[in-house]
């Protein structure tokens, strides 16, 4: 058989390199798009919070505008009541009381209360004899020494009245000269501003603070007390028209989250609104570890296909291998069938006539009584047996191993009677030749002539290679023969402690005409291999073994 063209070898090189190439190019392009599309959702992700975060502070600003300007509202209705009643000459502590009253009536969170000029209280609508001392709050003290100031609305602070969290819109009262005469409160507790918050929010994860423009918390949703009235660690919005946002982690929970910040009610108080990076971006990531698990699915794709690829080359170049040494093992057959014909004719006529010559000389007794020309008969007779038995084992490699028929043989004896003809030729070259049987009984079914060969081949090989090493030491020139069960089924196991053979010749050494000798036919190994075959089993090199080892193995089917 002939091998491959080099176009043809060239061919299938660059056909695997071009589908490796257009594979790697494919994945690549797939990642340049995926990254746009991931990149563009996230950045749209973004948007869409950035715009609920504003759509969220301007209905939250909304519903605060309308508390902040109603309890203005509310403070401007208690002044004008006050001066009314003080110009009819009935302002007293019942009809404060009264007026004050009616105006809490509307909002059940607000506390009203009127001092007098020293911050004490008058009355209050959670007490009419409220005698409450206010002279040491700070909103108190601005409206009684700055005459500019009318209005004002606290800080976050603990209420004297009922001891909660509260901020407190105040507003100054004068006399006809304009003096300052006392205040009216009205005092909202934190939590009324904290449910005004809540109700807006319904967003997981998300939060929504109120700040004073100083950075002072006023209100939290989700609640979180022990942060009321302290400043935080934020950043002020840089413009009071423009939102502003960032991510940042919070000092409060620990979660990462976008935060919107933007000046309202006047650009007297800062509202915050922070949704969690983690909620924004969970479908995000979602796709995100979909498309890795895709990607590492079409590398683990490629690899195997690409393995499997590699795995069929290897064994299509093994099968090409077989069958050239199929095609030559044929050859060679056709070759020794050829040779064994040409040369069987003539070797029967010098068979006749020897058997014809000797059969004279014996009728007048020429043998017996010369003893020299019997030696030449003896030798030509053994030389003609020799060249027999040569010529039927070329026959039988050209007929497939001719007609020898599979019987149960022991190998015990088959390996006792290669040791008995090749023992002289050990103790000759000083090698130490040991069998060691480990099993009781080694029957199996084959061609014991065939076998016999085998074992006979390989021995001639270990032979050769301790005869070639450099060791003097008979106790380091040795060859050992064991039989053993290997999972029941027996097989013999050839070591010697000749040198090792190279990965390169393990590869070729059962090619063949494949040959490391200068005076072998490469034939040994490769016709011993193709024996075992047919008789179910198989020749190996054991290359795990320490020394040089083969094994004589038998299937199943022929133990």
């Amino acid at each position: 058989m002939s091998n491959p063209p080099e176009n043809y070898k060239s061919f299938q090189k660059y056909h695997k390199a071009g589908w490796i190439i257009w594979a790697l190019i494919a994945y690549f392009l797939s990642l340049v798009i995926v990254g746009y599309e991931l990149n563009s959702s996230r950045k749209m992700l973004l948007t869409t919070t950035k715009n609920d975060i504003v759509s969220l502070i301007q209905i939250t600003e909304n519903r605060l505008d309308g508390i902040y300007t109603n309890t203005f509202l509310k403070l401007e209705k208690t002044l004008l009541k006050i001066k009314n009643l003080e110009l009819q000459k009935k302002l007293n502590q019942q009809e404060m009381y009264n007026i004050i009253l009616q105006l809490n009536h509307e909002n059940k969170y607000l506390i009203t209360a009127i001092t007098d000029e020293n911050g004490r209280h008058m009355t209050s609508s959670a007490n009419i004899n409220s005698k409450i001392d206010l002279s040491d709050r700070d909103y108190f003290k601005i409206l009684k020494t700055d005459d500019t100031v009318d209005t004002i609305v606290s800080e976050p602070l603990v209420s004297k009245t009922h001891h909660r969290w509260v901020i407190v819109f105040a507003k100054k009262i004068r006399d006809q000269l304009g003096h300052f005469k006392g205040m009216i409160l009205v005092t909202l507790p934190i939590e009324g501003l904290t449910d005004t918050l809540k109700s807006t929010l319904d967003r997981p994860g998300s939060n929504i603070t109120l700040f004073t423009k100083e950075l002072t918390v006023v209100a939290r949703w989700p609640i979180v007390t022990d942060i009321i009235g302290k400043k935080a660690d934020i950043k002020k919005p840089q413009s009071f028209s423009i939102h502003e946002f960032e991510e940042l982690v919070s000092p409060i929970d620990n979660q990462h989250r976008l935060i919107g910040r933007q000046y309202v009610l006047n650009n007297e108080w800062i509202l915050a609104v922070g949704f969690t990076t983690k909620e924004i971006f969970s479908k995000w990531w979602f796709k995100f570890y979909t498309y890795i698990g895709l990607f590492i699915l079409f590398i683990v794709s490629i690899l195997v296909l690409y393995y499997r690829q590699y795995q069929l080359e290897k064994m299509m170049i093994a099968q090409e291998a077989k069958l050239v040494n199929s095609a030559k093992l044929s050859s060679l057959g056709e070759m020794a069938g050829s040779i064994a014909h040409e040369i069987n004719n003539p070797m029967s006529i010098l068979q006749l006539s020897f058997d014809l010559a000797k059969r004279e000389l014996n009728s007048i007794n020429a043998l017996q009584s010369n003893h020299k020309v019997s030696n030449f008969f003896i030798k030509i007779d053994r030389s003609i047996s020799r060249i027999n038995n040569i010529l039927h084992k070329i026959r039988r490699i050209s007929t497939d191993q001719g007609f020898e028929q599979h019987k149960e043989t022991d190998l015990k004896i088959l390996v006792s009677t290669v040791v008995d003809i090749y023992k002289s030729k050990t103790q000759e070259k000083h090698i130490h030749l040991s069998v060691k049987e480990s099993i009781s009984k080694a029957i199996v079914r084959c061609q014991e002539l065939t076998i016999q060969q085998v074992i006979m081949n390989v021995l001639l090989n270990a032979i050769d290679a301790v005869a070639e090493s450099q060791m003097s030491d008979e106790d380091n020139r040795w060859i050992k023969i064991e039989i053993i069960s290997e999972h029941e089924i027996p097989e013999i196991r050839i070591s010697n402690s000749g040198p090792k053979i190279s990965d390169s010749i393990q590869e070729k050494m059962f090619d063949i005409f494949y040959t490391t000798k200068s005076k072998s036919t490469g034939l040994g190994l490769p016709l011993a291999k193709k024996f075992m075959e047919e008789n179910n089993g198989d020749l190996l090199f054991d290359s795990d073994a320490v020394n040089t080892t083969f094994i004589i193995r038998f299937n199943k089917t022929s133990s």
